[in-house]
């Protein structure tokens, strides 16, 4: 979900919005605006894939090699170390993408050096505090929080990534909110490729005790490449900012980051209450079940979205204030989504135990089962992803702060409910739970705010890839002959549908026209 900015922060500099254009201008300039948005797709998406394709090869040796039990371990501490970095950058990379895209907007080359540096500073600091505090608390941490004291020396070490996870995220933020899409991409392809190289001949030689050290190297992995991105950046002119300027820019960041940081921070605690629930309730082999599925759903499904954030969200926080701009950008930016993670959804619904048994072992089957309660939920996630950017964009904090923690009551105390009837499915019943609480709710939030109403082809793009899942659903639960061609032969066709709208949606203006020449 993505994180909230503070509704009632302090002013800032307005961004001026062009004049609204007449609406046939508007319509010939919706196929341009879905090619930005499939070009940011790819290039984003296209490093997602890459680092998939990485990552099922780290995932299946470490499988092999270390078993539930490992994943499990893996898992918790990776968490952990997931909620203390949301934390302990308080919510500032965020706010960050969110001023330096407003800067960049204006061409204002002053206005951008500040808010540049101002993100450097604050990361540092928070950098150093956190990343001392979690290892002097790493004993009391380790018992409360992961509930095993043998973990301390474990927690020491996620403190020195806690810190070179915050300085990383800096360097993220400034390169989304200078929209360097090539930049991020080779960021998230190099860092993944550097981390596995270090880390399987690590973990080969050493085993579950090199599981600390082995999460140690992604961020210091991002870190290094990160520092190299950012060095090559234009030139900027130097600012003579004092304590006056750079106190107002960090004042903005606090105040707007802190209520995102709660929201973040209550998602990242949850997940981690929830692995160590099912530690305690289940067993750690049960974990590494959970976990198995939660990196499929997150990581793998997570394509598009992940590739939406890096474009989507400094555009439309540079339009928000025109609703009728920003409308037609959320509706092309949901169309997209659908249209690519529909048939992603349905193949791994379809194919859940192949691809527990693929990516990870035959120990791992009941994972399946998780996976598709989390792949329903997906779809319903994807839906709410671009309207909770709309709140992002528009400094609701406080609204979206609430939305978040409500449904993530939701999604704990169904899981908690859950676990002792079904097992470690029921954590894959309250991630569905959740987000089918969660997508009405931040519509009646969000939607208002620039009148959105989904368009046909988002609505027709739903209603299929609803009824694809319904049948595999129906497959799943009664496999009878029938019932599995009926699911086989319904997903194969919303699938085919989704996939031709997209490639329609994204050639529709140039290669027809193109055509009708052509026939001339």
């Amino acid at each position: 979900m993505p994180a909230p900015i503070e509704e009632d922060g302090p002013a800032t500099e307005a961004v001026t919005p062009a004049p609204s254009p007449p609406e046939s201008e508007s319509q010939s300039d919706d196929s341009a605006s879905y090619r930005r948005i499939f070009k940011a797709t790819s290039i984003i998406g296209g490093a997602s894939v890459l680092s998939i394709v990485v990552g099922i090869l780290r995932t299946k040796v470490f499988a092999l090699l270390l078993g539930p039990a490992g994943i499990g371990l893996l898992g918790l501490l990776n968490a952990f170390m997931a909620a203390a970095v949301t934390v302990a950058q308080m919510g500032i990379g965020t706010v960050g993408t969110r001023q330096i895209a407003e800067a960049h907007a204006t061409g204002d080359l002053a206005r951008i050096a500040l808010a540049r540096r101002a993100l450097v500073l604050a990361s540092i600091a928070l950098a150093a505090i956190s990343g001392a505090t979690v290892w002097l608390l790493r004993e009391p941490l380790a018992l409360h929080a992961l509930r095993d004291a043998r973990l301390a020396d474990a927690v020491g070490w996620i403190g020195v990534g806690t810190a070179l996870s915050v300085a990383a995220l800096a360097q993220v933020s400034l390169l989304q909110g200078m929209r360097r899409m090539r930049d991020l991409a080779l960021l998230q392809i190099g860092g993944a490729l550097l981390f596995t190289l270090a880390g399987l001949p690590l973990v080969w030689v050493f085993g579950l005790v090199a599981v600390p050290i082995y999460i140690l190297l992604m961020p210091v992995s991002s870190f290094v490449l990160g520092h190299i991105l950012v060095a090559r950046l234009e030139r900027l002119p130097a600012v003579h900012a004092g304590m006056k300027e750079l106190g107002g820019q960090w004042r903005m960041f606090f105040v707007l980051g802190l209520p995102m940081m709660g929201a973040a921070a209550a998602n990242t605690v949850t997940m981690l209450w929830i692995q160590s629930e099912i530690k305690r309730a289940l067993g750690i082999e049960a974990l590494g079940i959970y976990v198995a599925s939660n990196t499929i759903a997150m990581q793998y499904m997570g394509i598009v979205l992940t590739a939406m954030a890096g474009d989507y969200y400094p555009r439309l926080t540079g339009i928000i204030t025109d609703a009728a701009a920003s409308r037609r950008l959320v509706n092309q930016q949901t169309e997209v989504a659908l249209s690519l993670a529909g048939p992603l959804i349905l193949v791994m619904f379809a194919a859940a135990p192949w691809v527990i048994q693929l990516l990870y072992s035959s120990q791992f089957a009941p994972a399946s089962d998780v996976l598709r309660w989390q792949v329903a939920g997906t779809l319903l996630k994807v839906l709410s992803w671009p309207m909770g950017f709309i709140l992002l964009a528009a400094g609701a904090g406080r609204v979206f702060f609430l939305s978040e923690v409500a449904t993530l009551l939701v999604m704990a105390g169904v899981t908690a409910l859950c676990l002792d009837r079904f097992g470690v499915v029921g954590a894959g019943i309250g991630y569905f739970v959740g987000y089918a609480v969660y997508l009405p709710l931040i519509f009646i939030l969000a939607a208002p705010r620039i009148g959105l109403r989904w368009s046909r082809p988002v609505l027709l793009a739903l209603a299929v890839t609803t009824a694809g899942l319904a049948a595999l659903t129906w497959a799943a639960i009664a496999p009878s002959p029938v019932a599995i061609a009926v699911g086989v032969v319904v997903a194969g066709a919303a699938s085919a549908y989704l996939l031709f709208a997209a490639i329609r949606t994204l050639g529709a203006a140039g290669l027809i026209r193109r055509l009708r020449r052509g026939s001339r």
